[in-house]
């Protein structure tokens, strides 16, 4: 699963034009059935981005990152014998934590994607989903949060049991959960009296 800071708002990922830096978190989760030796993440920046400057901010495992082809961004993690997720549920996940510098003087209206692609030993790619932002001007409300409407979600990540604190009586609310992978595993209304 990949997620990008700010996530933008709407479906067409709305974003201040006077965003300087794109943040990304690529997850990833070995669901096969062995322990995974060795993981490569291929990340190919959009053109509105310099490649040049990424930073680095964090990373579950060691790991040696290359720029290649002006725009390709490969992280390798060699020999991370990465439990499965059967055999160790919290073991088997892991992630990469950068920014990028967005262009100057983009026009209103560009679209960042982003998709990573995961390949877990000489597998086929496990593909995240898209990331999309999109350079508007429109007035993008966020609300405040306050301590009336934080919702709190513990432990995460989780195996099987998770608690919800901070729900508001008579109030009703959709709770989604997904796996890294952004399937989702549950889904169900909840109803405060």
């Amino acid at each position: 699963m990949k997620v990008a800071d700010p996530a933008g708002k709407g479906i067409n990922g709305a974003t201040d034009p006077e965003t300087e830096y794109m943040e990304y978190v690529i997850h990833f989760q070995n669901l096969g059935t062995a322990p995974a030796i060795n993981i490569v993440i291929s990340d190919t920046l959009d053109a509105a981005i310099d490649p040049l400057s990424l930073q680095m901010l964090a990373a579950s495992h060691n790991y040696r990152v290359e720029l290649s082809g002006g725009t390709i961004v490969r992280w390798y993690f060699d020999e991370i014998n990465l439990p499965d997720s059967s055999s160790n549920p919290e073991g088997s996940m892991g992630f990469v934590s950068f920014r990028t510098k967005l262009l100057e003087d983009l026009p209103i209206g560009t679209e960042i994607t982003n998709t990573a692609y995961i390949y877990f030993d000489y597998n086929e790619a496990v593909i995240t989903n898209t990331t999309l932002n999109t350079l508007t001007t429109e007035v993008i409300g966020i609300e405040q949060s306050t301590a009336e409407n934080t919702i709190f979600i513990y432990p995460n990540p989780a195996a099987n049991e998770i608690s919800i604190t901070g729900l508001r009586n008579n109030s009703a609310s959709l709770v989604t959960i997904s796996d890294l992978s952004g399937k989702i595993v549950m889904e169900q209304q909840l109803n405060i009296m």
